[in-house]
């Protein structure tokens, strides 16, 4: 791990000893694993049995903690040994809070197997806090040092995770900006002399989109985010591709190779966000299992629903975040054909017509259409093409095509002119002017 980035990590081992010490203390109340595993209750049973255990978190600012509260039945104790014996032990204990006051607070009289002795609960442990229609219920929080103790160390390490988490996604979005200005300008189409770099990234781009590195963006998959491991290997695998393209000069010291490690650097770092982060998902997860099982509590659903609305305690995902980023301002600034491709013949739409629908497709196979008095939008079938004229010529969108795609629309162009001198009659457009109308070929 990079410098620091271990003292901000989820600390197991110290909380495997939180969690012995906690195992220790209810132990001391005779609160075995087992012990607790048969006095947890369910709501249908609580009211069935002469003593229950209820375990519960609650948030109090960025801490979780825990609340063991004790269900005692007591007109159903007396008919229960192990229940008598168990709150015995409890209301000895000095780890018993302040019980709720009742307008009926009562001393209750327990009495032991053998009949010789009596054992009297204090009023403080034994204030009636509800009424059931048969019977007298009453509850007793524990209070534990451990297990909060236990809590309050994982969410401050959580706290400490998103910390660092929140310091490298500031630094990786601002390398990502820094990046995206300077790959603007080498890869500028406003100069020839850059036109390669134009070529050279947009061929670069398209293979990092078709690697989907960090997340799946096919439905099988269900664009879920993707592991570390084949994270990496994804990466690789994009690294390998680009190599073979042969796209990048043959100079390594050209500004592109400059450009293109350091982009390369940068994702290595974001995956190395999502090793820490899937690190520490783990250990949180595994040391609640830990918990769960030493002590026979179900602290993991209960803590993961705790902290599912906290931000400061469930960090968000760090890919996630960052690809966005990269969709929304890095590759904004090289343009994808796909993005310009006609819906017809899958070229460039070069001379874009924009129907009333909003749709674009090349002039070349609007009139074609128009030619086979198609008057539907392949697209959505409203009925536009007819209409279409040299008024629904998108300009704007013609010169951005011009300045960034000059290749195909050259190429465009000479397959356009090949298929005129083929058939000539199938190239003629209606040119509206305010006074009259001609055909251009």
């Amino acid at each position: 791990m990079p410098p620091g980035w271990s003292e901000a990590a989820i600390q197991y081992k110290a909380l495997k000893k939180c969690i012995k010490r906690f195992v220790y203390e209810l132990s001391s109340l005779g609160l075995s694993a087992e012990t607790i595993r048969h006095l947890i209750s369910s709501s249908d049973d609580e009211q069935q049995r002469a003593i229950t255990m209820t375990y519960s978190l609650a948030k109090e600012g960025h801490v979780v903690v825990p609340k063991i509260v004790v269900n005692i039945n007591f007109d159903k104790l007396k008919d229960d040994d192990f229940a008598a014996s168990m709150v015995k032990q409890l209301s000895a204990s000095s780890n018993i809070a302040d019980s709720f006051q009742s307008p009926t607070s009562q001393t209750f009289q327990i009495n032991e197997q053998n009949g010789s002795n009596n054992h009297i609960l204090n009023n403080k442990f034994a204030q009636v806090h509800s009424y059931t229609k048969d019977s007298e219920v009453h509850q007793m929080e524990l209070l534990l040092n451990f297990d909060h103790e236990f809590f309050k160390k994982l969410t401050t390490e959580l706290q400490n995770v998103e910390h660092l988490q929140q310091q490298q996604r500031e630094i990786l979005h601002n390398a990502f900006d820094n990046l995206t200005h300077d790959i603007s300008l080498t890869a500028s189409p406003v100069s020839k002399k850059h036109y390669n770099s134009l070529y050279c990234w947009r061929t670069i781009f398209k293979l990092y989109m078709d690697a989907d590195i960090f997340m799946s963006s096919k439905e099988v998959e269900g664009n879920r985010e993707r592991s570390p491991e084949l994270a990496q290997r994804h990466l690789n695998w994009f690294d390998q591709q680009v190599r073979k393209s042969r796209c990048l000069p043959s100079s390594t010291k050209h500004r592109d190779w400059i450009l293109y490690n350091q982009f390369v650097e940068l994702n290595r770092n974001l995956l190395k966000m999502t090793f820490f982060q899937s690190m520490n998902k783990l250990a949180v997860t595994k040391i609640l299992k830990k918990f769960d099982k030493r002590t026979s509590l179900t602290a993991q659903p209960l803590f993961f629903k705790v902290i599912d609305s906290d931000p400061l305690l469930l960090a968000d995902n760090v890919a996630k975040a960052i690809c966005f980023n990269l969709n929304s301002k890095l590759f904004s600034i090289i343009p994808q054909l796909q993005d310009f491709e006609c819906a017809i013949c899958s070229n460039i739409a070069y001379k874009p017509v924009r129907l009333g629908c909003s749709h674009v497709f090349c002039l070349h196979c609007l009139i074609i259409l128009q030619r086979q008095k198609v008057n539907l939008c392949p697209l959505c079938r409203a009925e536009d093409v007819l209409d279409a004229d040299s008024r629904n010529i998108d300009q704007a969108l013609l010169n951005f095509m011009k300045t960034f795609f000059p290749r195909e629309i050259k190429q465009k162009r000479l397959e356009n002119e090949e298929d005129i001198f083929s058939s000539p009659s199938s190239t003629s457009v209606r040119v509206v002017s305010d006074k009259n109308a001609c055909i251009i070929m």
